[in-house]
């Protein structure tokens, strides 16, 4: 997969105990689930969707690498669809 750049329009918070991004040009939000706000976080720190698929897997090695591959992949198309990033997944 290739490197994904971020929106820098993006702010991220949390409201009762929810974590939501926020476009701030479009208004647009999206809410994320704790494993949404950690793969976020990663891209943030520049890693690639590969590295952190492997940096989960050695966390959770009980959880198929497929499964682990796929759900990474589903949560950067998403963000990249709906404008919260750019680039795609090979």
């Amino acid at each position: 997969m290739t490197r994904v750049e971020l929106n820098p329009n993006i702010y991220i918070g949390s409201v009762d105990g929810e974590t939501y991004l926020l476009d701030t040009q479009s208004q647009r939000r999206l809410r994320l689930n704790a494993t949404g706000g950690t793969v976020w976080e990663l891209l943030k720190a520049g890693r690639t969707p590969d590295e952190i698929t492997a940096g989960i897997r050695e966390r959770f090695p009980e959880v198929p690498e497929d499964r682990i591959s796929g759900d990474v992949s589903l949560f950067v198309d998403s963000i990249v669809k709906t404008g919260f990033a750019c680039g795609s997944p090979d």
